[in-house]
């Protein structure tokens, strides 16, 4: 993709090699200011925006605040979880994620630490203890762990996105959803934001789940270049 366009990558405010102490109410919105001051720092007035999970939460929220600095709009399954009570087959999603997933991992960071969070994300997300998944998802973890608790430990880690909002917004979107995500809430989400996005195209990414663009990179890259250069 650098070969097509100039590309810029950033971490986020808790995300490696930043060392930021979190702090109370983390959220998407903070992510998104940040994102603006970034832009106006390197003096880039306009941009394609592309944000995978979280990401893609901050970056659409940057895109219905500042739509006038986003060229076009890539978002890879953005969790936005608050839809799911009012989303065909949502009813009682998010309630079961917070209540059996998100708050217990807020609760291991807060009252055992770090290495308590991480080992309930590992049983989470694959299923298995902290110390038998793979090196690379180890130091993935251990690098952005401080992100993770940052947000696990928010009050409002999924802030509300209003509807209106996202009908208005008149920006090119792609919408990435992973064909291995059929059937669960980011599938649910991508497929609402379809329907509510006014300028949208939606891709499922063959052989890939939530983690695309490590599932199926090619599939992915293929995808936002055409998306792109159109």
């Amino acid at each position: 993709m650098s070969h097509n366009f100039q590309l810029i990558t950033y971490s986020r405010r808790y995300n490696y090699p930043n060392q930021n102490k979190p702090v109370p109410n983390h959220a998407a919105i903070v992510e998104a200011k940040d994102l603006l001051s970034l832009m106006d720092k390197l003096n880039i007035k306009q941009a394609y925006i592309l944000g995978h999970s979280y990401g893609a939460y901050t970056a659409l929220l940057f895109a219905l605040e500042h739509p006038e600095r986003v060229k076009k709009l890539i978002l890879a399954e953005p969790p936005l979880i608050r839809w799911l009570p009012e989303i065909p087959n949502g009813e009682g999603v998010m309630e079961k994620f917070m209540e059996n997933t998100w708050v217990p991992i807020g609760k291991a960071f807060s009252e055992k630490g770090e290495k308590a969070g991480l080992e309930f994300t590992s049983q989470w997300a694959f299923h298995a203890p902290f110390d038998s998944i793979s090196k690379e998802w180890r130091t993935y973890w251990i690098e952005n762990a401080k992100e993770w608790q940052a947000l696990a430990i928010s009050s409002d880690a999924f802030p509300i996105v209003d509807y209106e909002k996202v009908k208005n917004l008149n920006i090119s979107t792609l919408l990435l959803s992973g064909a291995l995500s059929a059937g669960n809430f980011n599938d649910l989400i991508d497929g609402h934001l379809a329907k509510l996005l006014p300028k949208n195209e939606r891709i499922i990414i063959e052989n890939a789940g939530h983690e695309m663009f490590v599932d199926n990179a090619a599939g992915s890259n293929q995808a936002i270049i055409s998306f792109l250069t159109k």
